[in-house]
C-alpha cells in the first residue's frame, strides 16, 4: 500500500521521452532528467501513457484537441505486469508557475514532477510516436 514514504517528488524535470519496453508488451518507459541532470526512468502501462497524451493534448493544443483526441484507440485495461508499473496519471497546469504537473501512481509507489510547456511538447511528440496516434491511426 502506498504511503508518504513511497511517494517521490522529482521536482522540475527536463529531457522527457518515452520508449517501449520490448520485454514487456504494453509497458512503456518514461525517461527524464532532474535539476541535477540525473536520469530517472519510470514504467507506465500503455493506458496510463494514453491518458498522459490526452491531458497534454488538452493543455498544449486546446484548439486542436477536439480533432486529435478522438483518434486515440483506447488501450484494453490489463493489470500492470508488476506492482511498480504506473497505471494511473493525473496532469494539470499550475496557474501560478505555468508549469505542467504530473502525478503517477502504481500499486506500491507514486511520483510527481513538473516541467515547462516546451518540455511538454517534446513529451507529447514522444508519446505520439510510441503510441502511433496521429500518423499510425491509433495505438
Amino acid at each position: 500500500m502506498m504511503n508518504e514514504d513511497t511517494f517521490t517528488d522529482l521536482g522540475i524535470v527536463s529531457n522527457l521521452s518515452v520508449v517501449e519496453d520490448r520485454a514487456n508488451p504494453g509497458t512503456l518507459f518514461l525517461s527524464l532528467s532532474d535539476t541535477r541532470s540525473q536520469r530517472t526512468t519510470l514504467s507506465l502501462t500503455q493506458g496510463a501513457a494514453q491518458v498522459l497524451w490526452f491531458y497534454l493534448t488538452q493543455l498544449l493544443f486546446p484548439r486542436a484537441a477536439a480533432q486529435l483526441t478522438p483518434r486515440v484507440t483506447t488501450a484494453t485495461l490489463q493489470p500492470a505486469p508488476n506492482l511498480q508499473v504506473v497505471f494511473a496519471v493525473k496532469v494539470w497546469m499550475e496557474k501560478k508557475s505555468g508549469l505542467i504537473e504530473v502525478i503517477g501512481v502504481s500499486a506500491v509507489e507514486g511520483w510527481r514532477f513538473r516541467f515547462t510547456p516546451e518540455e511538454g511538447h517534446e513529451l507529447w511528440a514522444s508519446l505520439e510516436e510510441v503510441l502511433h496516434i496521429i500518423g499510425g491511426g491509433g495505438a
